[in-house]
This record gives structure tokens, C-alpha cells and sequence, in this order.
């Protein structure tokens, strides 16, 4: 998802080179990444009505499942105490997530469970809407790309 939506970003701001994806690639948050694009649909002068509804929609899609995204992506796996088989579950540095903190771990990393413990079933099913998150961005790029040549063409008539 975050590909694209470097990629929208770029068209939203009209960008001609790879600066502006760059760029967007220094924010170290996810949410200020979202605001970045939010705030270029918002300004984007080329961007009708239902266009940046569907921008906006596809940004709330993003902002709704991020944090499903960020536990995957810094969990770890292991077995979890008195269930059976494996899951993904927050990293003992996750206070957020893992209250009880490292205390909660064994030497034998016998984990118990904090704020998540995901199993691959339930991990599938996020990657199933993160593709199609991603799916319904990719189309946005193109159409913004369009509207923004078109706007410009009717700046030069």
C-alpha cells in the first residue's frame, strides 16, 4: 500500500521527478504519511467531487487497517501459553501492546498473549484486504494523473 500511495501523492502534487515519493518516504510516521496525501487531495485543483471522495475513502481504508499492519510487521512468532500452535504476537518492547512488558517472557520464550495474538488464518484474511486496499489505489494514481493533464490543458486554451 505504501507504494502506491507515494505514487498518489506524486500525481496529487503534479510531481516530475522521484522527489516528491522520496520524500514522502522521510516521514517515519504512518499517520503523518496519511496526512501528507489527505492534504494533497484536499488542494488538489484538478480533483472533482467523486475523485476526491474516492481519494478520501481509499486514505480512511489505509487509516483503519494500518495498525493491523503494524502488527504484523513488528510481531513476532512463537507458541503462546496453553493454546496450540503458532501465532503472531506483540514484541515484549511493545508496551503499548504487551503491558505486562518483558517480565511476561520465559528463557524458553514461552509467550503469553497481550493486546493480539494472531494466527495464520487471521493474517491471511488482513493480506486479503490489504491487496485489495492496494487495488483500489492503484486506479486513483492513474485517474489523478489524467484529471491533473486534463486541468492543465484548460489552463492553456
Amino acid at each position: 500500500m505504501e507504494y502506491e500511495l507515494s505514487k498518489l501523492y506524486e500525481e496529487l502534487i503534479g510531481a516530475r521527478t522521484d522527489g516528491a515519493g522520496a520524500g514522502y518516504g522521510t516521514l517515519i510516521s504512518g499517520a503523518a504519511r496519511l496526512q501528507l496525501v489527505s492534504q494533497a487531495a484536499e488542494y488538489f485543483p484538478a480533483a472533482t467531487p467523486g475523485s476526491r471522495k474516492e481519494i478520501m475513502d481509499a486514505l480512511k481504508l489505509v487509516e483503519k487497517f494500518g495498525a493491523r499492519r503494524n502488527d504484523i510487521a513488528h510481531g513476532v512468532c512463537s507458541k503462546v501459553k496453553d493454546h496450540s500452535g503458532w501465532y503472531l504476537i506483540p514484541t515484549w518492547y511493545d508496551t503499548r501492546k504487551s503491558p505486562r512488558g518483558f517480565e511476561m517472557y520465559s528463557k524458553k520464550f514461552n509467550f503469553g498473549v497481550g493486546l493480539y495474538a494472531y494466527n495464520v488464518e487471521q493474517i491471511d484474511a488482513y493480506a486479503d484486504h490489504f491487496h485489495a486496499i492496494r487495488a483500489r489505489i492503484e486506479p486513483l494514481v492513474s485517474s489523478c494523473r489524467d484529471e491533473l493533464r486534463a486541468w492543465f490543458a484548460t489552463l492553456h486554451e
